[in-house]
């Protein structure tokens, strides 16, 4: 457990960011990933056994195919390394926010330090 000197408020929102930003995203960029996540598990589960997958992502990507729209392929791009830099962008976009002021860290009232999550009430 870190002291309350070791405390860093730089290093606190770059965690708090980081741990949390899936809060901070936009209905689109939560679908996005979660389409995006389901096809990669899937394809990388594919990979390790490609003559016998597991019945799970012959589903997972049947599901993938019914819930993509042509916005979100064109987001997260059809392999891995654009699903990686479309959560790059995701990340970039909410740090240039919490940067601007245009979202705030949620704060411990008693010592004002980041809290853990958006929702929390104290600090630990």
């Amino acid at each position: 457990m870190r002291a309350v000197l070791d405390y860093d408020d730089d290093r606190a929102l770059d965690e708090y960011i980081r741990c949390n930003r899936h809060f901070f995203m936009t209905p689109f960029e939560s679908r996005a990933e979660r389409l995006g996540i389901l096809r990669e598990k899937a394809r990388a589960r594919i990979r390790e056994s490609p003559s016998a997958p597991p019945e799970w992502t012959i589903e997972a990507l049947g599901d993938y195919d019914a819930q993509v729209d042509d916005a979100i392929r064109s987001a997260i791009g059809e392999d891995s390394d654009s699903f990686v830099r479309f959560q790059e962008q995701v990340s970039s976009r909410i740090n240039a926010a919490f940067e601007a002021g245009e979202l705030r860290p949620n704060r411990c009232p008693a010592c004002d330090q980041i809290v853990k999550t958006p929702k929390a009430r104290q600090c630990l």
